[in-house]
């Protein structure tokens, strides 16, 4: 699959026009410094083509349904019980969805893109506010997602969740550079140039 993402302008940040080589069962992450335009360009990504499901940093407007488990179950026929319990929300099963921690409430918006049908599942910042229990159950989530065919992508400052992508792209300064495969990690000024080096080190 390649998905077109359009030039974006703003007064103080400019998207430059990029593409997205994606196959089926890819895991893709998307790297940059802070302010590089990762979170802008994964918007512009999922605004213009429907088979993308973002899951944003804060996914609240995402909810449709009065309670935990018909969320997970909106949509679909798969069975949900798994997804809920690994990813820690069986305790709040029967709670709307507003009323969870903001951790749960991401969760629980990776748990239905998780369940969705969509192509291309994309993730902002998926680590950020998870315990490592809950890390861990992402990752494999997000492993056994792709095993089944599913394409998964996400931009991240964590370097060493990153490491579980077998595909990368770098974005610096609104330019999107790809894709990389792991020799990536062996590009040390490529790593400086993108503001990567010094967080990897810490």
């Amino acid at each position: 699959m390649l998905f077109h993402i359009p030039e974006l302008k703003r007064k103080t940040f400019q998207l430059a026009a990029s593409e997205l080589k994606v196959a089926e069962g890819d895991l893709i992450a998307v790297l940059g410094r802070n302010g590089s335009g990762k979170s802008t360009w994964l918007r512009s990504l999922a605004r213009k083509h429907r088979e993308v499901g973002l899951v944003p940093q804060s996914p609240a407007h995402l909810f449709v349904t009065n309670d935990v488990t018909r969320e997970l179950a909106y949509g679909h026929n798969r069975p949900i019980e798994d997804v809920l319990t690994r990813l820690g929300l069986e305790s709040v099963r029967d709670h709307h969805p507003l009323s969870l921690s903001h951790g749960q409430k991401r969760r629980l918006a990776i748990g239905v893109m998780m369940l969705s049908n969509k192509q291309l599942i994309a993730f902002d910042e998926p680590t950020a506010g998870q315990d490592e229990v809950s890390l861990r159950a992402l990752y494999d989530l997000m492993v056994e997602r792709t095993r089944s065919g599913q394409t998964i992508l996400f931009v991240t400052h964590d370097l060493s969740f990153a490491r579980i992508a077998n595909t990368y792209y770098l974005m610096c300064d609104g330019d999107l550079s790809g894709p990389y495969d792991a020799s990536l990690w062996d590009e040390k000024e490529l790593l400086r140039t993108h503001g990567l080096l010094m967080e990897e080190s810490r």
